[in-house]
């Protein structure tokens, strides 16, 4: 039998790291983050694991080996060729270089049968999402690795992401690795109508079976019929999970890679509510998210 990949596919904001966190609790499930940043954020040399230690010297993933004759810079380019939004056409038309297209094989399943040997797991989850620098991941994961990838595309009102946005700035500047963005609401709003379409474009693509949509404000709301839903899905009782919702019981992460601030605390324990407050986004915002993702929001069910 064929190993499992859940990939997260949508936009940032949209709760892939909780669905990363509370997936990543069940006994056969381990959770990575946001897999694609390992390379990026290993090279940087600050940047830490959820555990709190840098990656040459986590626990986990300290003993990563890459394909002999490939560094980290290297596979790092490797990957960005062939996920990049630039690359999507090539990619779905299978006109990336044969070259490149048998080390992105060889550094894919490297990383993924490690992390599946040391965790000890049947499923792996990879929150990476739809954006920019990875938007065609998962439909190259689906043909190019050996691995039965199973998509799950989170969605989440686009004004409320482009309020968190507006108000708080990027994750990466809120700790302190850059900074945040001219013209939030526009690029936010940009940020959310490719990476969803995106992810709808390349999940027509995968076989009939191998993609969900899923709404965030139905996982808070209902997380009972959200995860019996997913584990229907990828055929895995999820059983376990929802317990632990329903007892209060707290979700640790373990070795994740990039996502949402949470993913810093210790304990998390899941809300089981939805807050419907009004967005206090401006009449101006708005107008901006309209404009750019209007039609895909009404599509989306919003």
């Amino acid at each position: 039998m064929k190993r499992k990949i859940i990939y997260i596919a949508g936009y940032s904001r949209s709760g892939s790291t909780i669905l990363d966190i509370l997936l990543g609790s069940h006994t056969k499930i381990f959770g990575t983050g946001e897999l694609f940043y390992l390379f990026e954020d290993w090279l940087n040399g600050t940047r830490t694991c959820t555990c709190g230690a840098v990656y040459k010297d986590c626990s986990f993933w300290k003993d990563l080996k890459l394909p002999q004759g490939l560094s980290l810079q290297g596979a790092r380019e490797i990957v960005q060729h062939v996920e990049n939004r630039k690359y999507i056409t090539a990619l779905t038309n299978g006109k990336i270089a044969p070259d490149i297209i048998q080390k992105y094989t060889l550094i894919q399943t490297a990383l993924y049968d490690y992390i599946f040997t040391t965790s000890g797991k049947d499923i792996v989850v990879d929150s990476s999402k739809t954006s920019r620098d990875m938007a065609g991941r998962f439909y190259a994961l689906h043909q190019y690795t050996g691995f039965d990838v199973y998509v799950i595309h989170l969605v989440k009102n686009g004004l409320s992401v482009v309020e968190s946005y507006v108000e708080k700035g990027r994750n990466w500047a809120l700790e302190g690795y850059g900074k945040n963005d001219r013209f939030a609401a526009a690029r936010s709003s940009v940020g959310w109508f490719l990476g969803n379409a995106i992810a709808q474009r390349l999940g027509a693509k995968m076989p009939a079976n191998r993609y969900i949509q899923i709404k965030y404000e139905d996982l808070v709301a209902q997380p009972e019929s959200v995860l019996q839903k997913i584990g229907a899905f990828v055929d895995t009782d999820l059983s376990e999970v929802i317990a632990m919702i329903q007892n209060g019981l707290p979700f640790r992460p373990k070795h994740n890679v990039g996502g949402n601030r949470l993913r810093l605390e210790k304990e998390i324990r899941f809300k089981k509510s939805y807050n419907s407050k009004k967005i206090g986004l401006s009449v101006y915002h708005r107008l901006i998210f309209k404009i750019i993702a209007g039609k895909l929001y009404k599509k989306l069910g919003y």
